[in-house]
């Protein structure tokens, strides 16, 4: 019966150690502060994408997310916008009949033509002093 409390008495200190522990691990934890971006004064961003595209859905969240104004055309209900879209995409070479989705054009001092753009290396630079 004494080797049993033991047991017990280990089972519960043990349990006490481990729960605090990690509760000392959840205080520590510190949530990252959303990057703050000094805008150039004129730039403007056209978003080329489709409904049920998570890359565009995710460009869309960062846009969102840190107030950058973009217009978005949804190619697949704008024909219009899609031949506007190629035709601008063969403007910089791209001759493909196929091309992965959003397609971005920065408007700034000059025009950016992105396929698939990262938001924090690709359009970022562009839009940022």
């Amino acid at each position: 019966m004494r080797n049993l409390r033991i047991v017990l008495a280990l089972i519960i200190l043990s349990t006490a150690i481990i729960s605090t522990a990690c509760k000392k691990e959840d205080d520590e934890k510190v949530e990252e502060e959303a990057p703050t971006y000094n805008f150039i004064d004129n730039y403007s961003i056209i978003v080329y994408g489709n409904t049920g595209c998570s890359y565009c859905d995710n460009l869309e969240v960062d846009l969102d997310e840190n107030n950058i104004t973009y217009t978005f055309y949804n190619i697949s209900e704008n024909p219009d916008k899609m031949s506007e879209m190629f035709e601008k995409l063969r403007s910089i070479g791209y001759l493909d009949s196929y091309v992965d989705l959003p397609v971005v054009d920065i408007t700034t001092d000059s025009t950016h033509i992105l396929i698939q753009p990262d938001f924090e290396t690709e359009v970022i630079p562009l839009i940022t002093e």
